[in-house]
């Protein structure tokens, strides 16, 4: 199994209306923007091709059995063989988005996916529920999704964001840091800095962040002089354990890889195309 255990950012602590108000506002945007990419890749293919994207492709497949789920797909062959006619489609995982319509298609899942976790613990569940299982088979019907070969583990991956959003396991990490400020590095309650006021400081890196803009990855160039205000940042902390739960305090500390029982995959080679039809599926809890 692999995880994302941890994000930087303030998240408030379960229960209370700042939380709820807070995964409220992060899930709706989520959504919307998600909602925004899915007509974007809908109008992309349309474009493409002179199909315009049936209705039931946006449905999830019943029965999700593989023989409902082959017969689903090749229901879908007039839109993809238009696109293989054209040159635009290449026929391989290794290849993504090369298919007009598919980057849209595969941000609004991804988006998707975030919103469902964000309003998880909120009264909109349903609704992101709902939405995440009509860009999913989509996304798998006409684009298409394949399990993941690890060469350095020696074993196949269950990545599919949608099958993974149902297992209800995230994760939340105890750890102990102490706080610096982010112009002298010293105690913020002990140092001279004012919070919120400006001060000329060096660029350079706290806890991995910059302490000019707080980001992991940006333009200033350690030991450069810049203007910022003064804050506290987190030092380098000291992991003491993660635990698994279905309510992690960050909703988006989720499983990204699930291990897939060899028993199962003796036949699948390591170079192979292994498709995945796990996002088509109908829900079995909806």
């Amino acid at each position: 199994m692999k995880a994302r255990a941890l994000r930087y950012g303030r998240i408030p602590p379960a229960g209370g209306i700042e939380r709820q108000g807070y995964l409220r506002a992060k899930g709706h945007s989520a959504g919307s923007l998600s909602i925004h990419w899915l007509e974007q890749s809908l109008a992309e293919v349309e474009a493409a091709t002179g199909f315009k994207v049936p209705g039931w492709v946006l449905q999830p497949v019943t029965p999700s059995t593989e023989e409902g789920l082959e017969a689903a797909f090749q229901r879908s062959r007039p839109l993809v063989a238009a696109l293989v006619v054209s040159g635009m489609l290449q026929a391989s995982p290794d290849l993504h988005q090369t298919m007009p319509g598919e980057r849209s298609a595969r941000r609004s899942l991804d988006l998707a996916v975030q919103a469902f976790h964000w309003l998880a613990e909120t009264d909109d569940a349903n609704l992101a529920d709902g939405h995440l299982h009509r860009v999913a088979p989509y996304v798998s019907l006409l684009f298409g999704c394949f399990h993941q070969w690890d060469p350095d583990d020696r074993c196949w991956y269950e990545v599919c964001q949608t099958r993974l959003a149902h297992t209800g396991l995230g994760q939340s990490v105890g750890f102990t840091t102490k706080m610096l400020c982010s112009i002298c590095q010293d105690d913020p309650s002990e140092c001279v800095h004012v919070g919120g006021v400006d001060y000329e400081t060096h660029a350079t890196r706290i806890g991995g962040r910059c302490n000019i803009c707080g980001a992991e990855q940006c333009g200033h160039d350690e030991g450069h002089i810049h203007r910022t205000s003064a804050r506290p940042m987190w030092g380098d902390p000291d992991l003491h354990e993660i635990s698994v739960t279905a309510t992690p305090r960050d909703p988006l500390a989720r499983v990204t890889h699930l291990e897939i029982d060899p028993k199962i995959v003796r036949s699948i080679k390591p170079w192979g195309q292994w498709r995945c039809w796990r996002c088509a599926c109908k829900c079995p809890d909806r």
